[in-house]
């Protein structure tokens, strides 16, 4: 998607057509918040599962680390939007070097401080909360921008829409089968599901693939 949206992003700004620079900006976010809230909380529910099928038993220990750093696929998303594709054509490369900076500065203080103590998780909690930072900068950066950016997503659909989703993926758990064949079932069931909701609730993105 970035590959395909920064050009394009670009072209409107150097021909001062600031409202598809936003309209793309919208959808892009859009696109962002509907495929990485499911991905985050079904890996989440499912990290055990997910690290046995991957790596076996041994690797327990990475159970927590996983479902620690999962919500940085929102934040990298939504940073990936602001900063590279945003900013870096409306001419504020400096903040986002900033902002990177900062994020790299809160990971290294954090890791300092949790990865004595808490090992891989306090690693993954570093960069989550590096995650953060950076995202928070880029938001603060983009403050006029962001009514016309954040406003138009259907952050009550998405929520209802994974929680079904969760409930209904999480009795596959109940039945023993194996960690391949649990993933199975579950992502079908859970991402099935989340489709159906956001199609029954008219959400726009989804309506619009819908139809094509």
């Amino acid at each position: 998607m970035g590959a395909v949206l920064l050009p394009r992003a670009s072209y409107y700004v150097e021909q001062n057509n600031l409202e598809e620079f936003y309209r793309i900006a919208k959808k892009a976010l859009n696109f962002i918040f509907v495929i990485a809230i499911p991905i985050t909380v079904y890996f989440i529910l499912f990290a055990e599962e997910g690290v046995y099928f991957l790596s076996g038993e041994a690797y327990r220990g990475a159970v927590l680390p996983m479902k620690v750093i999962m919500p940085t696929v929102i934040f990298i998303g939504v940073t990936n939007i602001l900063g590279i594709q945003m900013m870096v054509p409306l001419g504020k490369e400096k903040q986002v070097l900033y902002s990177e900076i900062a994020g790299a500065i809160v990971d290294l203080v954090l890791n300092i401080i949790f990865i004595p103590q808490y090992g891989a998780a306090g690693a993954a909690l570093g960069t989550l909360a590096a995650e953060i930072a950076v995202c928070i900068w880029q938001m603060v950066s983009m403050k006029q921008e962001l009514e016309k950016l954040f406003l138009s997503i259907r952050y009550g659909l998405l929520v209802v829409a994974t929680l079904i989703s969760s409930i209904v993926a999480v009795q596959v758990k109940i039945v023993e089968v194996g960690e391949f064949i649990c993933l199975l079932l579950s992502s079908g069931c859970f991402f099935a599901v989340y489709a159906v909701v956001l199609l029954a609730g008219r959400e726009e993105l989804v309506m619009e693939v819908f139809k094509q």
